[in-house]
């Protein structure tokens, strides 16, 4: 497995050229949008609205209506030019140089009743993209992907608003054993305590861990054999050098695992195609998922358990 300076070197050496070109015409794109609603909202103030009496009238408020749809029309199409030509171009590669075992396809997603079983929360929106398969090593078979879930709020009035319950990474793996038991790290410390007060947490070994995780398990004995203290360091260290949440649930012969960030893989208009940091963010996102899901694999597989 290649280290992140080596797969970002395989990735400048494709076609630079096409593929910022590419991203100057969706920025010229998005400064001539900018400006053209700009101008209609001029327009606008300058077409009286009410009372739309006669035809005169109206027929302004239409055009203005319409030259604002084609504009929308034409931006996505931009943005979707350009997002299918980054990840076909940048994210393929970075996936497929990470581990060659790994396919990639930004149109499938996470399935709805996979995610549901990690028993993260409860929600009325899902979406899902940017889905990653494969067998991680050749071995341990793998799918990760963006999720995205949704509360839904309708307030007295009858208008109804959502919110974001979870955004970022979430991948699945399957055991070589049925552990029949339940396991729960959340870095989100105290909060899922005090939600889950009838689980039954367990206390590590190690102070620094107790810091920064809350584990609760049937099963406290198994709990404390699995994560072992590379692992539970290597949590750690992710945690402290990234300043996310992320959690981790070991149930049965499945673990899942899911980190809070924004939208993976995706293009911004504002940095190069080819911007060394926002890469290394995504790399380091799906290296930890991926080192993660390896260590605790191994452990279990290791162990009499």
């Amino acid at each position: 497995m290649k280290n992140f300076n080596e797969i970002y070197e395989a990735i400048c050496k494709k076609d630079t050229a096409n593929i910022e070109e590419e991203h100057k015409k969706y920025l010229k794109m998005q400064k001539r949008t900018a400006l053209m609603i700009v101008c209609i909202f001029i327009l606008f103030l300058s077409v009286p609205i009410l009372p739309i009496l006669d035809l005169a009238q109206f027929i302004p408020l239409s055009i203005i209506g319409i030259i604002a749809l084609i504009i929308i029309v034409i931006i996505t199409c931009q943005k979707n030019a350009y997002t299918k030509i980054y990840k076909e171009n940048i994210i393929l590669p970075l996936i497929q140089n990470y581990d060659s075992n790994l396919k990639y396809d930004p149109n499938r997603s996470i399935q709805r009743t996979t995610y549901n079983a990690a028993e993260f929360e409860s929600y009325d929106n899902f979406y899902s993209n940017d889905y990653i398969y494969g067998n991680l090593d050749g071995i341990i078979p793998i799918e990760l992907g963006d999720v995205h879930t949704e509360v839904e709020h309708t307030d007295s009035d009858g208008n109804t608003t959502y919110s974001t319950v979870f955004r970022g990474l979430f991948s699945s793996i399957q055991l070589p054993q049925n552990l029949e038991a339940t396991i729960k790290i959340h870095s989100d410390k105290g909060k899922f305590g005090r939600l889950f007060s009838g689980k039954d947490r367990v206390e590590m070994d190690s102070q620094e861990f107790e810091k920064h995780f809350d584990v609760f398990s049937n099963n406290k004995i198994l709990a404390m054999r699995i994560l072992t203290s590379d692992i539970m360091n290597y949590m750690i260290s992710f945690k402290a050098e990234n300043k996310v949440r992320f959690e981790i649930t070991i149930k049965n012969n499945l673990i899942y695992v899911r980190i809070h960030c924004d939208d993976m893989f995706e293009p911004t208009s504002k940095k190069s195609a080819f911007d060394f940091d926002t890469l290394h963010k995504y790399y380091k996102f799906l290296n930890f998922i991926c080192e993660i899901n390896k260590k605790i694999y191994t452990t279990i597989s290791n162990k009499d358990l």
